[in-house]
């Protein structure tokens, strides 16, 4: 597959928005398919898929247990993970 024939541009490795995150939100509820959604943000399917994993919770809605998509989850979760990744500061 030749690179000219690309139709995502890259991102180059940005971690995703709260404005994008809220975007998948509203979309997940109108059930857009993940493809169109990764579409439409300009990212991979993966990290559409990876977000959605991070950020779904199960609630009891009508009486029945239902997986849903919550972009403050997700950004809540991520600035988890993020500070895990920071270096800790060392007394003398």
């Amino acid at each position: 597959m030749d690179s000219s024939n690309r139709n995502m541009k890259s991102n180059s490795f940005k971690h995703l928005s709260y404005k994008e995150r809220w975007t998948i939100e509203l979309r997940r509820k109108n059930e857009v398919s993940v493809i169109n959604l990764a579409r439409e943000l300009h990212r991979s399917r993966t990290t559409i898929y990876t977000e959605i994993k991070r950020g779904t919770t199960q609630q009891i809605i009508q009486g029945k247990c239902t997986d849903v998509y919550l972009a403050d989850l997700g950004q809540q979760v991520y600035e988890e993970h993020r500070s895990y990744s920071k270096k800790s500061f060392k007394f003398l």
